[in-house]
């Protein structure tokens, strides 16, 4: 999928590796709308890094955990723009809890933005597409959905439902709508890890490395360039998942 006269919607483009893809398809040519809900500053920051480097795009706001969000999104676009031929669901909660901790709540929390949300826009994308035209979906899932562990329970299973989706949509959205996703292990620092777990974590896989952002941003290519590509996930985890760990890597 050529990038010439198109635009991709990134949420939680204002940050971490959302920031980081938007950046790069705003460098290819996309016009990007840059989704965030509180880090509007960080968004704004990346949105004018895009257009330093020649890029061109727009900040879009919207509580992925309200019913209504994907409606709200489509709404902000502007109709002078490039068409949107582009969604990535990239926006995540991610808490910890476990089989002790885990709540209605935290479950709801996490099942709100990390799969009702993306489905609801994905719906919304999907029916804004004009007749005869067509368009891709990227779903960031995370390697534990292929190696499940007790940590981070909500979250887990909120993943394990969009990798469901993934598949589903594929189906339900084709011809018109390839839907694939990206699976990455740890990447970048998160959820108090620190530093040297965060190091450690890195090495841990068979090949003695994990994931980067470069190599999600080009899973991300090599799916818009490869239009027999449907239904699928690439994992990006240096085999890690192969390992079947007990822990998640920050405990290990």
């Amino acid at each position: 999928m050529e990038a010439r006269n198109k635009s991709a919607i990134v949420t939680g483009g204002g940050q971490r590796i959302g920031a980081e893809i938007a950046k790069a398809l705003g460098r290819q040519g996309w016009f990007v709308y840059l989704h965030c809900n509180s880090s509007i500053t960080q968004a704004k920051v990346v949105l004018t890094e895009i257009e330093t480097d020649g890029g061109k795009g727009k900040l879009i706001t919207a509580d992925l955990s309200s019913p209504s969000c994907g409606e709200h999104i489509i709404n902000q676009i502007d109709v002078d723009s490039p068409p949107v031929r582009l969604l990535i669901n990239n926006a995540a909660r991610f808490e910890y809890d476990d089989v002790s901790s885990i709540t209605g709540d935290s479950l709801d929390e996490h099942f709100f933005v990390n799969v009702r949300g993306p489905v609801l826009l994905s719906k919304a994308f999907f029916e804004s597409l004009e007749d005869g035209h067509k368009g891709c979906i990227i779903n960031i899932l995370d390697n534990k959905v292929f190696s499940i562990n007790p940590d981070f329970l909500s979250y887990t299973i909120s993943k394990v439902a969009l990798h469901g989706t993934t598949e589903a949509f594929a189906m339900a959205m084709a011809p018109r709508v390839r839907v694939n996703g990206i699976a990455p292990g740890i990447t970048l620092e998160s959820g108090g890890q620190g530093q040297a777990s965060f190091e450690k974590g890195q090495k841990m896989s068979p090949i003695g490395k994990v994931s980067s952002v470069k190599d999600i941003i080009k899973a991300v290519f090599f799916i818009l360039e490869t239009e027999s590509l449907n239904g699928h996930i690439i994992t990006i985890d240096g085999g890690q998942r192969l390992q079947k760990l007990d822990r998640d890597v920050a405990f290990v």
